[in-house]
């Protein structure tokens, strides 16, 4: 019998929680669900794997229930086979496009050890997690594009009165898509498309989304 250290154990929480994770020119995001569920979308560059493990496990996480890689360039699935290997993971949602790329190889390798499946991500699809809503907006199924940022998968986050559109590096083409879906993005948080590159962010899309933050 192993006794845990309850001083290391989750704490327990009503709220759910975002962690914007510091891994520079990349995106890693944290999202605690007040289910005591945790959800991690990207994991930074190929040398911020570590820097992703510290963080969780300093937020007592032990278990990632929700794995979303938003598209396979190495500065948001590069640490992430770091990460596969080091924790318990539930479900991995990725877009449906390949790369050729040792990184992008990587990732399914470190999915393939570990026996775990790939959901293929797309517009249309929810993941309802008790009182949390995680809407995929994109990308399209339809979408055929030499641009992987195309494909970029864009959630938005619901819980109670308060919203988060998560953007990847999802460019204008992606948000005209979903404005002419006439889906609803108002939010009170957004983390900018792209990392906030002229590609993305055009005004009429930040206008709908109108948010707070």
């Amino acid at each position: 019998i192993i006794e845990e250290d309850s001083s290391q154990l989750p704490v327990s929480r009503e709220n759910m929680m975002v962690h914007f994770i510091d891994v520079g020119q990349g995106d890693a995001i944290l999202i605690q669900l007040p289910n005591q569920e945790s959800m991690l979308i990207d994991a930074g560059d190929n040398n911020k794997g570590q820097v992703v493990i510290d963080y969780l496990k300093e937020q007592g996480v032990r278990r990632i229930d929700y794995l979303v890689a938003t598209h396979p360039h190495a500065d948001h699935i590069g640490g992430m086979d770091d990460v596969i290997d080091e924790f318990d993971i539930g479900d991995i949602y990725m877009p449906k496009v390949a790369h050729t790329t040792k990184t992008y190889m990587d990732l399914l390798e470190a999915i393939d050890r570990k026996n775990l499946k790939i959901k293929a991500a797309q517009a249309g699809m929810t993941i309802t997690i008790d009182d949390v809503r995680a809407e995929i907006l994109a990308p399209d199924s339809e979408m055929n594009s030499d641009n992987l940022n195309d494909y970029s998968i864009v959630l938005k986050l619901t819980y109670g009165e308060t919203a988060f559109l998560l953007q990847g590096d999802a460019e204008k083409r992606t948000e005209e898509n979903i404005l002419a879906s006439g889906i609803d993005v108002k939010v009170d948080v957004i983390k900018l498309g792209h990392h906030g590159s002229t590609t993305s962010n055009i005004p009429s899309y930040i206008e709908a989304a109108d948010p707070d933050y």
